[in-house]
């Protein structure tokens, strides 16, 4: 019984001292886990540049439910994201940019195709899919889910041919489709504006290597062409991303192919270049 008694008397000092511990750490931060738990405000940046702010940092108040912050913006360098956040100005142009781009229809080929990871989109965003022709998306305006999809966009942004050129096909022929193509979208939506963009250079591609010239003087007369058109938005991709040392291949580092430029890009130069 003595031993017994001893043993409590043991574990009863043990709480004790353990309990004058943690009231020893807690009496440091002058407060019942606020200053302990709270985050420093430095985990909160603002959306600021020298002149503007958005909103303060933030104060976390344990006795109420935890406040709900908006993810921070950030920008993106070639697909590489960056957790630096944007300025005001930068974070109005982006929302601008955004609903510019979800107000235009983007069309195309496996190029276009690749931009679905970049602008957020959605099923009435883009009509491309790889390996696809001017033929193919004649076909693809006709139906009449697609023309609805264009009547409710601001802009289109158009990017084919460049499948076509690797065909059979004649310049003239990839021509006169693209041709029918502009004119099937005003007859649809007379209102709606349109973005065509250059074929891009692709020297280096190994499926076109074989045929280079040939395949390269049909990109080069269907390019003349649409640098031609009037009362359209031009984005000229042949002379954007061409390497400056030699004009009918991409600049470094722009793909991986030679002939699909890297979405992160090609997303940006739309972005700005959209009418």
């Amino acid at each position: 019984l003595k031993e017994l008694k001893g043993y409590t008397q043991n574990t009863i000092e043990l709480h004790q001292n353990s309990l004058t511990s943690v009231k020893q750490e807690l009496t440091k931060y002058n407060s019942p886990l606020d200053k302990h738990y709270a985050p420093s405000s430095k985990s909160y940046s603002k959306y600021s540049d020298s002149t503007e702010s958005l909103t303060s940092s933030p104060i976390y108040k344990p006795q109420n439910q935890p406040q709900s912050y908006p993810q921070q913006p950030t920008e993106q360098e070639e697909g590489i994201t960056s957790t630096k956040p944007l300025s005001y100005k930068k974070f109005k142009e982006t929302l601008e940019t955004n609903n510019k781009i979800s107000n235009t229809l983007f069309l195309g080929d496996s190029i276009t195709h690749g931009l679905e990871g970049q602008i957020n989109h959605e099923s009435n965003t883009i009509i491309a899919q790889n390996g696809k022709t001017t033929d193919w998306l004649l076909n693809q305006l006709k139906l009449p889910s697609n023309q609805e999809k264009i009547k409710e966009k601001e802009s289109i942004m158009l990017l084919i041919g460049t499948n076509d050129i690797g065909s059979n096909k004649s310049a003239e022929q990839i021509i006169n489709n693209i041709r029918k193509i502009l004119n099937k979208i005003k007859t649809i939506n007379p209102n709606i504006k349109i973005n065509i963009a250059t074929i891009p250079p692709f020297k280096g591609y190994k499926y076109y290597e074989k045929r280079f010239n040939k395949i390269n003087n049909k990109r080069k007369t269907i390019n003349q062409f649409i640098k031609s058109l009037t009362n359209i938005n031009i984005v000229d991709l042949d002379s954007i991303l061409a390497d400056p040392e030699d004009k009918d291949k991409l600049k470094k580092g722009i793909s991986l192919d030679n002939l699909h430029p890297r979405p992160a890009i090609l997303s940006k130069i739309y972005a700005s270049a959209i009418g």
